[in-house]
Order: structure tokens, then sequence, then C-alpha cells
């Protein structure tokens, strides 16, 4: 355990021997979040998904620091079908203990693997466009869906829920049934699958005895209606007839032999003949254009191997940076759930949106582009102008740079751009930043002091 204040290692007493400060009460708040976290470990081993993770939430609420609980966290929402939930929770972990931490491994099983990311996509986009279906009330569109969906990943908890609930909607409570019981061998004890299956018992128990007594009432009319049939017996034949039999067969052989054999013997050697002839022409054409053809093909293999290297290149290529780009998208979602938007724009200005093709993951960096990056790039502009002010223009033009990579409009920083070179008297790039302001930004105040800073360097 550390100390919450210096980070420095405690020993057994209640007071930090480095900063002094009066550790007993985190003391106690982390001995109940380990006692939360191994109630969900309890939890987890018993099948008890559901349970799990209210007790490791709150170890959680109690102690965010608590990796231990996080990872197992991750991993029953992993269980569960909710990937996006476990990536979550991993990276989240790993900003918090970067070494020695099994969430490492956890996010490189799936981030190493784009496949897994894929196929987590598509349930994610299945049990939403089945939901949007349900609410829409066209539930046997929803239900297909869902089976989809169920197909792909039979263990994903809300899916099997929600196609429970709609089978129930739509008077299919024998398939709802299924579906519950598939749901409570992977969460034993979840609430909303026994509430239910509690419903439809209760509802259908009056028609079980019913059916019951008519499969009875069934079982005995057939008893009554039917007797049992004699026994069989099989009739004798004399063995005349079989000898009538294989006579008119050893006749027919022999007339088939003597007649019709050797006229469809002299009709076969025939059309092989022609054949052979017809075969040998078309082998010379064939020839001539085989060693033709052969040239063409050790040419065309040629151009093949190289365009294939290239593109192995390229393709690998493509996917490290996909890879990374994604990576470096997941951690800067888990700087800004963590509210350290600072660190979030750092993150987000290194990933190369035109690499983006996953539709989900585009729409996370617009997201949070528009989240982070105008507010921070007002924040660098606060902290370059104070470069300015100390006569630091090179630290400051850096500052400023980075300010437009995230809002290219922060017309403050284009401006004061332009004022560094100026100051660093360099008149050709000023006059370049003074011009970007005014045909920009021309109906600012900022554009009005470009104009005059231009008449005053005499471009």
């Amino acid at each position: 355990m550390q100390c919450p204040y210096c980070n420095t290692k405690l020993t057994a007493g209640n007071i930090c021997e480095k900063c002094g400060s009066d550790i007993q009460i985190f003391k106690k708040l982390y001995m109940i979040s380990n006692r939360c976290y191994n109630d969900g470990l309890e939890k987890a081993k018993a099948g008890d998904l559901s349970g799990a993770v209210i007790s490791l939430e709150n170890s959680l609420k109690i102690n965010k620091k608590n990796t231990n609980a996080r990872n197992l966290l991750g991993l029953i929402y992993s269980e569960m079908g909710e990937i996006a939930q476990a990536l979550s929770e991993w990276i989240i972990s790993g900003h918090f203990q970067p070494e020695d931490n099994l969430a490492i491994s956890y996010l490189s099983y799936f981030q190493n693997n784009l496949a897994r990311l894929d196929g987590a996509e598509k349930v994610v986009k299945k049990y939403n466009a089945s939901l949007k279906l349900a609410k829409a009330g066209t539930y046997d569109l929803a239900i297909i869906q869902l089976k989809k969906l169920i197909s792909l990943n039979g263990r994903h908890i809300k899916g099997l829920q929600l196609l429970a609930l709609l089978s129930i909607k739509t008077g299919n409570q024998i398939q709802a049934k299924k579906y519950l019981k598939m749901l409570l061998k992977v969460d034993i004890a979840n609430p909303t699958a026994i509430f239910y299956l509690n419903e439809i018992q209760g509802t259908d128990a009056g028609e079980d005895r019913t059916e019951d007594v008519a499969a009875d009432k069934l079982v005995l009319n057939a008893r009554e209606s039917f007797a049992p049939a004699s026994a069989y017996r099989d009739n004798k034949h004399g063995i005349l007839p079989w000898i009538n039999l294989l006579v008119g067969i050893v006749f027919g052989m022999a007339f088939f032999m003597i007649a019709i054999v050797p006229g469809i013997r002299a009709k076969s050697i025939e059309n092989k003949n022609a054949e052979i002839v017809s075969l040998s022409e078309t082998m010379a054409k064939t020839n001539a254009e085989f060693d033709s053809l052969k040239s063409e093909n050790e040419e065309l293999k040629k151009r093949t191997g190289m365009l294939e290297s290239k593109n192995k290149q390229l393709s690998e290529n493509t996917k490290k940076t996909e890879t990374n780009d994604y990576g470096s998208l997941a951690e800067a979602a888990a700087y800004f759930v963590m509210d350290d938007k600072a660190k979030a724009a750092e993150v987000l200005l290194g990933v190369n949106k035109a690499t983006i093709t996953n539709k989900n993951m585009l729409n996370l960096y617009n997201q949070l582009s528009t989240k982070v990056f105008e507010e921070q790039s007002k924040k660098l502009f606060q902290e370059g102008f104070g470069a300015y002010n100390r006569g630091k223009f090179e630290d400051a033009l850096k500052i400023f740079e980075t300010s437009i990579k995230m809002n290219p409009l922060n017309v403050d920083s284009i401006y004061f751009t332009g004022r560094c070179y100026d100051r660093l008297a360099d008149k050709t790039k000023a006059a370049e930043w003074y011009n970007k302001v005014i045909n920009e930004h021309s109906n600012t105040q900022r554009a009005v002091e470009a104009r005059r800073r231009l008449r005053a360097l005499g471009v």
C-alpha cells in the first residue's frame, strides 16, 4: 500500500514515515475495497456475474486504483459480451499500474488481433440494430438480428435478455424459456432473467396442467381403439418359377453377346480413330500456343511477384498504423474518462484520422476532438502568450504551432505566430501569418491589428 499524499510505500503504522500524514482512514477504506473485491471474486467463481459486477463497482468507488478489482471487472464484462467496457477498464488499470499488470496482456489479446475487434464490433452493431427495431415495434426483424448476434456470441447477456423479452412479447414462451436458461448458464443469479422466468411460469402453469390431462386421455383412447395384429405367415412357393427365370437370363445373355456386342465394338473403334486424328490436330495447335503463353507467363510471374511483395508491405504497414492509431485512440479515451483532458489532447494529436477505417472508432475520434481540442488550444495559447511576454519567442512558436494543430481556427494563436516571427526579424514569415489572419478572419479585431503590423513592416 502507498501513501495517498506522497506515494511512499507504507509500513505497519498509521503515520507515513516520509510526509507524516495520518493514513489510518485510508487503510480502513482500502481494507473495505479489498473485501468488496474478494466478495466479487467469490461470486464470479460461483457464476453470479451480476452480483460480482456490483461488488467490484463498489470496490472501485472506494479505491479507484484497485487494479485487481478493475482487471476482474474487465474480465467479467468480457464474459458477458461487453468488450468495449472491458477494454475501458483495462486501459484505466494500465494507466494506474503500467508494469506487472495483467491488463496489459488482456489488451494485447484484442489489439494485436483485428479479427477479434471486428467480431466484437459486429456484436455491438447487431445489438444496437435489434434494439432500434424493437423500439420501433418490428419485433420479428429484431428477433432475427438477435439470433444472428447469439450465433456470434452465445454468452451476450443483454442480447439474451432482449431476445427472451421479445419472445414473451410475441407469445412464444417456449423460446423465451430456452433463451433465459441459456442466460442463467452464464450468469446464474441474473435478476432480470429470474424475473422473466417467474413471470412466464406464473402464467402458463394452468395451461401445462391442461395439456397433461389431455395427453393422458389421448393415451387411454389409443389403448382402447387399437388391438394387437395377428402373427405374420410367409407363403411357400415351389422351385419351378426359379428355374424358368434362370433359363431366361442365360438365353438373354447369349443373344446379347452374339448379335449386339460385335457391332458396338466396331462402331467404338471407328469413333476412337476419328477422335485420335482430331486430338492430334488440337495438340499441335495447343503446343504452339503453349510456347507463346509460356514466355508471357514467366514475365507475368515476375511482375506479379513484385506487386505481391509491394502489396504485402503496404498491407502490413497499414495494419500496423491502424492498430497503433486504435491503441492511441483508446488511450486518449481513457485519459478523457479520468478528466485529464490535456493528456487526452496530446495523445489524440498523434492519431492520423485518415487511417481510421472503423466507423465506431472514427465517431469516437470526432467526439473526443470536439470535446478536448478547442479547450486545450485556448490553454496552449495562454501558455504561449506567457512565453512571448517573457521574450522566449522560439518556445512560444512551438506552443502556438501545437495550439493551431488542435484548432486551426484559433485566430489568437495564428496572429501571435506572426508576432513571434516579427520579433525574430523574419519579415517574410511574419507577413505570411499576418495575411493568413486577414484572409481567414477578416471580420475580427486581430485582422485590424494584422493590417497595422503589415504597414509597419512595409510589406
